[in-house]
């Protein structure tokens, strides 16, 4: 039923873009500046965010209106709900935002049918990590400006391990002497999420999909089913079976454990820093080893391609979110590892620095419309494996296969 429901609303879109009496505008130009064109004739700008933003840009907004005599209009939506607020509103043609805020993983669902206008980054590509600018790319444009970058890392005590583990055997290996100390578990992680095994598969050789340069991923090469991906699937199991990860225990259970300098290795985000905090311990915030990434959830400001000026919205977020003034005091109402290099390269927070430098140097999944159902195929029968004991090379291999039927229409 959700899929069908995507389906018709994809339809609808189209047939808002195939209606509207103007084209989608061509890629907003770096500089592009409102002074070209006449002022009088933009009333205002209207700007969709979260709670926690509102009164940011409504300030920031206030100052662009002294400035340039434009009204900013911020409205502050419930996130639950503002994606779909803005379908509402493109398929009404009416109060459409002319920026809104989003997920990266938005982009593959509106950039294909026009909703959002490409904006040329160019100038400011130094400003942002690749794996940030790519999560906001669809087929080599870009349509976001990346606000965070969020991603695992490996948390581990310094009382318990003194050096940071260079290989995934170092951690199997300080994981077995936890639990013969009377660990309950060596390494707290979501084994049954693909999400949290992606730093295990790709550090131990796997992954999901072979390299390419450009754009960070071949979605013509599944590696799934390859040998080092299951030799990394076999990682994992092994790692259950002697009880160094635990499915069974609640993540409350295994704080405690780690609270109690009992388990040494946590795989987690910078959402559990403020529980993490209150244990008042010394903690270690590392890359994965063996080259391991995690995949990056980013957020960032969005143009909407039907907007009356959308070269006006460009300026406003180049020349007001794009900055050290705007970006940070989006980071101060809402903290998380910033996207924007210059004030992440610089901040107080060391163990919010360290996730974000973590992220800046993970991968963005690819941005196409079947990645929803290559993340469904590949949750199903993961969590078959971990789970339910299904056989994991036979498991993985029928998945690469689905996979490859679901991307075969994009690739042929």
């Amino acid at each position: 039923m959700k899929n069908l429901l995507a389906l018709g609303w994809l339809a609808l879109l189209w047939a808002v873009s195939a209606c509207n009496a103007e084209p989608a505008p061509e890629t907003v130009a770096e500089g592009a500046s409102p002074a070209s064109q006449p002022l009088s004739e933009v009333e205002s700008l209207v700007i969709w965010t979260n709670a926690a933003h509102a009164p940011v840009l409504d300030a920031l907004g206030q100052e662009f209106t002294a400035a340039y005599g434009v009204a900013v209009d911020v409205q502050a939506k419930e996130w639950t709900s503002l994606l779909a607020d803005f379908k509402l509103s493109l398929s009404r043609g009416t109060d459409m935002p002319d920026i809104l805020l989003g997920g990266h993983d938005w982009v593959s669902v509106l950039a294909p049918n026009g909703a959002i206008t490409p904006l040329n980054l160019s100038a400011h590509a130094p400003e942002f990590s690749t794996a940030a600018l790519q999560a906001m790319a669809y087929e080599g444009a870009f349509y976001g400006v990346p606000v965070t970058a969020e991603s695992l890392a490996l948390i581990y005590n310094p009382a318990l391990v003194a050096e940071p583990p260079t290989a995934w055997q170092d951690v199997r290996a300080a994981a077995l002497e936890a639990k013969a100390r009377g660990a309950a578990a060596g390494l707290a992680v979501n084994a049954a999420s693909p999400f949290d095994f992606y730093p295990v598969l790709t550090g131990l050789g796997g992954e999901l999909f072979g390299p390419d340069p450009a754009v960070g991923f071949d979605l013509a090469q599944i590696r799934l089913d390859a040998p080092e991906s299951q030799a990394a699937l076999a990682w994992l199991l092994a790692m259950m079976e002697d009880g160094l990860i635990r499915t069974d225990l609640p993540w409350d259970a295994l704080y405690r454990e780690f609270a109690a300098q009992r388990m040494p290795f946590m795989i987690t985000g910078p959402w559990s820093l403020p529980q993490l905090e209150r244990m008042d311990l010394e903690l270690a915030i590392v890359d994965f080893p063996g080259k391991g990434r995690s995949f990056v959830n980013v957020l960032g400001y969005m143009v909407n391609a039907f907007a009356p000026d959308p070269f006006l919205a460009w300026f406003f977020l180049s020349t007001v979110v794009v900055s050290d003034e705007g970006m940070s005091r989006l980071l101060q109402a809402q903290p998380g590892p910033p996207a924007y290099l210059p004030l992440l390269n610089r901040m107080a927070d060391a163990r919010l620095q360290a996730f974000g430098q973590i992220a800046a140097q993970g991968a963005a999944a690819p941005n196409v419309p079947e990645m929803g159902e290559i993340w469904r195929i590949w949750g199903q029968y993961h969590y078959a494996v971990v789970q339910d004991g299904r056989d994991p090379a036979a498991s993985y291999e029928q998945a690469a296969r689905e996979m490859a039927a679901v991307l075969a229409p994009r690739l042929n």
